[in-house]
């Protein structure tokens, strides 16, 4: 094969003839003429190729041109050929029965010339299409002797079968024989353990990688200076696979993979398969072993009040503070009476309670302005209730008042946006200040850290925990994601370190800010009814005892076990749900005893 014929057989694999101007293929020109097209297909540009028409006239002209009885007519592309004049000689010999060439005298040649075995493209593709011998067809002499052989071995007993010697190794096994390099002796030891498997090539190792993994000669200036022990493979570009070089780091790699595989240690996890999930599930203690907690309905106190918006329990233990709609009241726990008040009428309801520190002053949240009562103790004289206000417009109403440990600040959450809703107060100087947090949504409350200096800012999208001081050892601010759920309502634990939000579609979450900024454990307390509504309203932390409460419509209250430990990961258990014969609103702890104080639209009661 000469090398203009080899060029021309591998040029290209498109069978279209450059020469063709309808690009169409092999379809049938009669399609066309069937369909009544104007048309017979189209050319490389995309034009239409209009078919042409000519008159009786136009052909007799045709007839003087001196190559009329050379032309040929190509319907494929409308137009007439000229044939040449090897192209006619090939037709006339076609017609006569002979060869198309002049020199080919014998139709079946006893060689076939495969071109020369140094060329480059018969190296690229040496696969060629050489016919078969015809001593392929025949049964090889050889491998007729080898089956004769085995035959009388097995005939004369000196080859046995495969069971046959399975059997006798059986019988006595001291004619076991064991191979060394198989791969399955490790098998029924019970400790091998597989070993990783090894990373597969990157397109930098490849022996013909792109252009863009290939270095430049800065690149193979910076590889050669590191080091050969800690330096990677420097892509190369091979054209044949034939022509790759033997790698030279195959045995030191194989080496290292040796000593990590004999140094790093490996562990087997075993999977557990059942068919029952819940065996799954690590064993609950036992609801005795977790006492003490709530459970018993032991007093319940009248109130003024059927429509609670707040609850809480002195720092003594001994009053319950209760508000809703423009109504206050507090409640002597131990006598079971009401406890005077020196309170105007509300012009606004009243939305939030709280005690301030260890005094026995009661903060009410009324529209925008926050009221100062002292309960009567005796026949004392009361002082009359002071109002603070809080720099609110007088459209907006607090939702949240809480008191720092000591008492001497205070806050109230607004609920507007998140920019300006949270605002800290100080007793003693009379100071105001606002955090601002880029967030959006209504503020749903905010708390003072109870062991550092910060703040801890509730909004319905994400919970922000924003330290107050600076200085050495103050921890930086934190932001905990709650997901696509909205908070209502959130509680503090006394460690300042876990935070409980209850949120509008019946789900507890428990954030421990330590560990993560999303929820570690989430309490899915409302059941899938479209119909029905299921919002958690109130959720109160023990501040001595492992135990929370949590109110919600449609949910009931109920009592949780929730163990903190600095080592291992928070452990909830659910022990307890009050049977109540109304709806609860609002739940709060005693601080010391594991007393648990529920409203409902009959009034305050005690589970003990």
């Amino acid at each position: 094969m000469s090398e203009k014929a080899s060029k021309d057989l591998y040029e290209s694999d498109s069978d279209f003839d450059p020469n063709e101007i309808n690009t169409i293929g092999n379809i049938p020109i009669e399609w066309y003429e069937q369909a009544e097209f104007d048309h017979i297909g189209y050319d490389l540009t995309g034009k239409k190729i209009i078919r042409k028409h000519s008159t009786a006239l136009e052909d007799f002209l045709k007839r003087e041109d001196p190559n009329y009885n050379k032309m040929v007519y190509d319907p494929y592309n409308d137009r007439t050929h000229v044939l040449t004049k090897e192209e006619r000689t090939k037709i006339n010999r076609m017609l006569k029965g002979k060869y198309l060439s002049s020199t080919a005298t014998d139709e079946f040649p006893s060689s076939i010339d495969m071109g020369d075995p140094r060329d480059v493209l018969q190296r690229q593709m040496p696969l060629v299409g050489a016919p078969l011998r015809k001593a392929q067809f025949t049964p090889s002499k050889n491998q007729a002797k080898q089956v004769m052989k085995l035959v009388r071995a097995l005939r004369k007993g000196y080859l046995l079968p495969m069971a046959e010697r399975k059997r006798q190794a059986e019988e006595d096994p001291l004619m076991a024989r064991y191979d060394v390099w198989d791969a399955d002796m490790g098998e029924g030891h019970g400790r091998t353990i597989p070993p990783p498997p090894q990373d597969l090539p990157r397109s930098d190792e490849s022996f013909n990688p792109p252009e863009e993994y290939l270095p430049t000669a800065e690149e193979r200036a910076e590889w050669e200076e590191e080091d050969p022990s800690t330096r990677g493979v420097l892509p190369q570009r091979f054209g044949l696979m034939r022509a790759i070089p033997a790698y030279l780091r195959a045995t030191q790699e194989q080496f290292q993979r040796c000593k990590d595989l004999y140094l790093a240690t490996r562990v087997t996890r075993q999977r557990t398969v059942t068919n029952d999930p819940t065996s799954i599930l690590p064993a609950l203690p036992s609801t005795a072993d977790l006492r003490p907690f709530p459970s018993k309905l032991v007093a319940t106190f009248d109130v003024p009040v059927t429509k609670f918006a707040d609850l809480q329990v002195s720092r003594c233990g001994r009053y319950v503070a209760c508000c809703g709609g423009h109504a206050v009241a507090v409640v002597d726990s131990e006598f079971g009476f009401p406890v005077a008040l020196t309170l105007p009428e509300l012009e606004h309801r009243a939305r939030s309670v709280a005690w301030m520190g260890r005094r026995s002053v009661l903060a009410v949240a009324s529209g925008s302005d926050v009221l100062f009562a002292q309960p009567s103790f005796g026949d004392e004289t009361l002082p009359e209730a002071k109002t603070h206000v809080t720099g609110a417009a007088s459209e907006t109403a607090i939702s949240h008042v809480s008191f720092s440990r000591t008492g001497q600040y205070m806050a109230t959450t607004l609920p507007i946006t998140a920019s300006s809703g949270a605002r800290f107060h100080h007793m003693v100087s009379g100071g105001n200040l606002t955090l601002r947090v880029r967030k959006s949504g209504k503020l749903v409350a905010s708390f003072f850290h109870p062991r550092r200096p910060g703040v801890i800012i509730v909004n319905e999208h994400s919970i922000d925990i924003k330290p107050i001081s600076q200085g050495e050892g103050v921890k930086p601010g934190q932001t905990l994601e709650v997901g696509g759920a909205q908070l209502t309502c959130a509680a503090v634990h006394p460690s300042g370190l876990h935070i409980v939000a209850g949120t509008a579609s019946g789900s507890v979450l428990w954030f421990d800010t330590e560990l993560d900024v999303k929820a570690v454990h989430t309490l899915k307390l409302g059941k899938r009814d479209k119909d029905a509504v299921y919002t958690i309203t109130s959720i109160a932390v023990h501040p001595r005892l492992p135990l929370f409460a949590v109110t919600g419509d449609n949910i009931g209250c109920r009592i949780f076990h929730a163990r903190v430990d600095p080592i291992e990961k928070v452990r909830i258990v659910p022990v307890a749900r009050l049977k109540l014969g109304e709806q609860p609103q609002r739940v709060a702890w005693h601080p010391r005893q594991p007393w648990a104080y529920v409203s409902t639209a009959k009034g305050v009661h005690l589970f003990m």
